[in-house]
């Protein structure tokens, strides 16, 4: 036997027991391959390698199963056949997917978000329709010849915004003339806030009744009737005294104050007391009540007066106000003296 032969022998003998060899080695690093892959459910996966990862369960394993990728390698590979749902394959290169969201196969299905932006409408999505539905009925308006948008006001201009559904009032020149519908004002104009305003005209409110007042032209005031107009202040017809009766009387335009039998005195002559109708001192009506002048106010000095005592002639105003006539004894009964201004003096003004 030659060299070469007996070394192709010894080879041949020993290829068995190198190939498997190699088998076991490769069993080895296998088995560490697949331990690093064991997995209890799909969350243990997508935290270990990254979403798209689930955990395929191995029958009669009752350690669990291995992680491996799911099935889809593209976002059409999802498609569930729903409109309102978006379906995005974890697998794919830049699938942005959260390790707590749930993969069934690598697919994330996610219900379609029919959110418009826009606060007022009531957005949702037509499935059967295949759309997504923005309702702006609840919104300001809805188009841009919306009613809904005016704001009675002459001074501004009034439009739809379409794309916020919200209307606009921008107001219009200053200086420029409107009717703000109030009959009692005049020379209305719009002002630089948009408000149409004008100069009350109070000969508008006029109803021509004395005993009414002078109405005002006041719009602003709640107390306003349709004209604008505000009912004026009646004249106080109270004269503060209490014993008169006050009215208004439409026909002259005055106020009347009538004095009633509770009064004293209407004029000055009402008030002159009998006791010194010809004395010196002057009374005069005062809020139908009597009173003396004051400071003390006399008829002239030697004035003809009564001083009250009938055995006095000749009586004539001091002038300090009293009326003194020149006392006649005569006159008096006999053995009596006149002196009316003496204690005891009796009415003809005598005395013992």
């Amino acid at each position: 036997m030659s060299l070469r032969t007996l070394r192709i022998s010894r080879a041949a003998a020993l290829l068995p027991f190198a190939i498997t060899l190699l088998v076991l080695v490769g069993c080895v690093f296998e088995d560490k391959k697949l331990e690093d892959k064991r997995c209890i459910n799909d969350a243990a996966c997508v935290d270990r390698f990254g979403a798209g990862f689930v955990c395929r369960q191995v029958l009669n394993d009752e350690e669990g199963g291995f992680c491996e990728r799911g099935g889809c390698e593209r976002d059409v590979d999802c498609d569930d056949g729903v409109f309102c749902t978006v379906d995005i394959c974890c697998n794919a290169d830049g699938a942005e997917c959260g390790a707590d969201d749930a993969i069934a196969f690598g697919c994330l299905i996610q219900a379609r978000d029919p959110d418009d932006g826009i606060a007022c409408t009531v957005d949702t999505c037509d499935e059967a329709g295949g759309v997504l539905v923005n309702d702006p009925t609840a919104c300001g308006c809805t188009g841009a010849n919306d009613r809904r948008c005016d704001d009675n006001n002459p001074c501004t201009s009034d439009a739809c915004d379409v794309a916020s559904f919200s209307c606009t009032n921008t107001p219009l020149e200053e200086g420029g003339t409107c009717d703000d519908g109030i009959p009692c004002t005049v020379n209305t104009a719009c002002d630089a806030e948009g408000l149409c305003v004008g100069e009350g005209n109070d000969g508008v409110c006029d109803d021509g009744e004395f005993c009414n007042g002078e109405e005002i032209c006041d719009p602003a005031n709640s107390q306003a009737n349709n004209e604008g107009c505000r009912l004026g202040t009646p004249p106080s017809a109270d004269d503060g005294i209490a014993c008169t009766q006050s009215r208004c009387d439409e026909g002259s335009d005055q106020i009347e104050h009538v004095p009633t039998e509770a009064c004293a005195c209407v004029a000055p002559e009402d008030c002159r007391p009998a006791e010194v109708a010809l004395g010196c001192a002057i009374f005069t009506c005062q809020d139908n009540a009597c009173a003396q002048v004051l400071p003390a106010d006399f008829a002239d000095e030697g004035a003809t007066c009564d001083d009250g005592a009938s055995c006095t002639q000749q009586d004539t105003c001091q002038g300090d106000g009293r009326c003194l006539g020149t006392p006649i004894d005569a006159l008096c009964p006999q053995g009596q003296r006149c002196d009316p201004a003496a204690p005891g003096a009796d009415a003809e003004g005598c005395r013992p």
